[in-house]
């Protein structure tokens, strides 16, 4: 690089450093992101040892190692510490949006915690298709599916837990509560206090329900997965999936474990995976090969 375009580069990134600086002290000071960033750290180290679990339980060529049965042995034996932590990923950032909104806006945090996961599973449909191994599907009730309570259902869950947080907090802001005797136990008088705050944030979300049901969605679950993500109706899957070089071993596995989903692999360029603009071309041409094979 010459000592002229040098000079010009140093320019150019002193003028856009100094806004960009600004903007970003003001994300930094947001109290929506601050709280999000708190409720995603609740769960962060509960998904970490799930993601650990997850590794050792899928290591390459584990198999060939210590054998096939024994494999399956420590799948099996791993396979529910993931489910419990990974799979539960939204109740964890839906209960923690709901306390540190409270502890934001002065109320109790207990209730606000209680709250929201409560109007998150309002939302949440209790019901699932059952495939049957001799062909056709069972609708089963009173269950929950576990993949709405992990990645599936974060947006409805972190939009949920500020709404179900917020009526909560101007509820009890605005002295909708009952107020019992000074001589009434502390707990017992905080409980009355938060009735009702919690049945008005509660049926409004049980309204949110009822509305969906008469929807062709059906559930506000379906209507963020195939209208807000673009699943319904666009003419290519809605997962895509990079593979970096290193990971193209894994391609085969990948497309069993995801067949919905287009799974591209990045490969190594001249200049090195370390240039982002060299990995946005790649990832342009591996797009509109894709496309020609539609």
């Amino acid at each position: 690089m010459s000592l002229r375009r040098k000079e010009l580069y140093e320019k150019l990134v002193s003028q856009i450093q100094a806004p960009l600086m600004k903007f970003g002290e003001k994300l930094s000071r947001n109290k929506i992101l601050q709280i999000l960033r708190d409720a995603f750290m609740l769960a962060f180290p509960l998904t970490i040892f799930g993601s650990i679990t997850l590794i050792i339980a899928n290591f390459p060529f584990l198999a060939q190692t210590i054998g096939e049965s024994a494999a399956a042995s420590l799948n099996a034996m791993l396979g529910p510490a993931s489910t419990a932590t990974m799979s539960f990923a939204t109740v964890f950032t839906v209960l923690g949006i709901g306390y540190y909104f409270s502890c934001d806006r002065k109320v109790d945090p207990i209730f606000g915690a209680a709250i929201a996961p409560a109007a998150f599973g309002l939302v949440t449909p209790m019901e699932t298709v059952f495939e049957l191994e001799t062909g056709g599907s069972v609708v089963v009730g009173n269950v929950l599916d576990i993949n709405r309570l992990g990645a599936k259902g974060m947006f409805v869950g972190m939009i949920g837990a500020f709404l179900a947080s917020w009526l909560y907090s101007w509820t009890t802001k605005k002295n909708w509560t009952i107020k019992m005797p000074d001589t009434v136990p502390p707990a017992v008088s905080k409980s009355f206090s938060a009735l009702i705050p919690v049945c008005f944030t509660l049926s409004v979300f049980l309204l949110i329900r009822i509305v969906f049901q008469f929807t062709p969605w059906g559930n506000i679950h379906d209507f963020f997965y195939e209208i807000v993500q673009g699943v319904q109706g666009c003419g290519r899957p809605g997962r895509l999936i990079l593979l970096a070089p290193q990971m193209t071993w894994a391609r085969q596995e990948m497309e069993q474990l995801f067949p919905d989903a287009l799974i591209l692999a990045i490969g190594q360029s001249e200049y090195g995976l370390g240039e982002p603009e060299m990995i946005g071309r790649e990832i342009l041409k591996l797009c509109r090969q894709a496309d020609g094979d539609d």
